[in-house]
């Protein structure tokens, strides 16, 4: 299970452009009228057949994102995968960054500034000799 959570955090790090097309609509359903505003939007395929509207659209995705990468409970995890958590976070925050409002930014800060003490304190940090980085 750890290397999963570890592969998840990797992904959601590498393509964290994706949260800011989420929540930006960026993207269309290829086949969509560009005059039609029912088929504007973030489209994703559904369970059977078809696209569904995402339900993310609008939302504060980026800050969510590292929310939940940075969460307390995450500490439970091995050390080599909390180093990922940790990176995938920051990599949601460049990107967002770029793409979110100040407000948004701030917010990110703040979850930032106050749960990677939590990480700290755990002795997650690949400069201590806790972690070996891959491959090395």
């Amino acid at each position: 299970m750890k290397q999963v959570l570890r592969a998840a955090a990797w992904i959601v790090g590498e393509y964290s452009g994706i949260v800011s097309k989420i929540s930006h609509d960026v993207d269309n359903v290829e086949g969509a009228e560009d005059g039609d505003e029912e088929d504007k939007g973030f489209w994703i395929e559904g369970p059977v057949e078809g696209y569904i509207r995402s339900k993310w659209r609008a939302q504060p995705l980026h800050s969510m994102v590292v929310a939940s990468l940075m969460h307390p409970r995450a500490t439970n995890l091995p050390p080599h995968v909390q180093m990922y958590y940790m990176q995938a976070a920051m990599k949601v925050f460049v990107r967002a960054s770029e793409d979110c409002p100040e407000e948004q930014l701030v917010e990110i800060v703040s979850t930032l500034r106050s749960r990677f003490s939590v990480f700290l304190q755990v002795g997650v940090t690949p400069l201590n000799g806790n972690v070996s980085l891959p491959g090395t």
